[in-house]
């Protein structure tokens, strides 16, 4: 396999997943039904093909099915505290800060694999995510309900990073497929738990609704997590974190191919320090060891 391969699957998710926040504007539904029926259909669809794959068939160790469950509801608290937080805060400011969840992984890291950054990783970091606060520093509010959603935004980043921690360990022993229909089905299944232990509905939504759950299952989540999924095998969690970092900058410009938003100069100069950071950090990476594999 071509090295820069994993790279470009990166790539792409990165365009897949900078859907996601665009596409959640087009319907009404409460953000813990858009997020159940998006991980809902994309295990669904994964479900046919699993079935069918010799890997798919191959017996679990205990732990490995713990840890996708434990994986899963990593994955439901993303979508879950972020999909709120686009309903209290702008979509810049919570794509921002839902992004800071390289900090948790390189924190993660040292704390607990004694594993410290080179200096050119961490300056590789620093400038990525300083340019995604640029990108969002404009629509960041001081009003309380505002401030609730940056903290939900936050609290996905949390869960995102303990998502890709896992991810990167799982996916040593279990196919892309099998990881992630199973990741995918737990967050669904907890997701519709707590919709219908809240009193949501998950029924009655119009056809223009299910046309955006089904998107959401195939663009960002099939065609962005799921690549993610496969890329994790390669990389270390640690260099996806970072990579993530582009999409604000993504959702800025499929804004403005959209809706007309012209994206402002701030966006143009955090993404610029966004692109340079990543590139740093992945150039810095590349000649290190990478610890998860020890």
């Amino acid at each position: 396999m071509h090295p820069l391969l994993p790279y470009l699957a990166i790539l792409l998710g990165l365009l897949g997943v900078s859907s996601s926040s665009i596409l959640f504007q087009f319907t009404s539904a409460n953000p813990l039904v858009a997020a159940f029926y998006r991980l809902a259909i994309a295990a669904l669809l994964q479900a046919g093909p699993l079935l069918f794959s010799p890997r798919g068939r191959s017996p679990m160790s205990c732990q490995d099915v713990w840890r996708c469950v434990a994986s899963g509801l990593f994955l439901a608290c993303h979508f879950g505290t972020w999909f709120f937080s686009l309903r209290l805060t702008s979509i810049t400011a919570s794509t921002v800060l839902v992004s800071t969840h390289p900090f948790i992984v390189l924190a993660y890291n040292r704390l607990f694999r004694g594993e410290r950054p080179a200096g050119a990783s961490l300056a590789g970091v620093l400038l990525a995510v300083a340019g995604a606060a640029v990108v969002g520093w404009g629509d960041l509010s001081a009003d309380s309900q505002a401030l609730l959603g940056d903290a939900l935004a936050f609290l996905g980043a949390v869960a995102m990073a303990g998502y890709l921690l896992l991810g990167r360990r799982l996916r040593s022993s279990l196919s892309t497929i099998t990881y992630s229909t199973l990741t995918y089905g737990t967050a669904a299944l907890l997701l519709g738990m707590t919709a219908l232990v809240r009193g949501v509905r998950l029924h009655g939504y119009a056809a223009a609704d299910w046309l955006v759950f089904v998107a959401l299952a195939i663009f960002p989540t099939l065609l962005g997590h799921t690549l993610f999924n496969w890329a994790l095998r390669f990389v270390p969690a640690a260099v996806l974190s970072v990579s993530i970092l582009g999409e604000p900058v993504g959702a800025s410009l499929l804004a403005w191919l959209l809706w007309r938003q012209v994206p402002a100069a701030a966006t143009w100069i955090g993404g610029s320090l966004v692109l340079a950071g990543t590139a740093l950090y992945l150039r810095s990476s590349s000649t290190a060891r990478d610890p998860s594999t020890s």
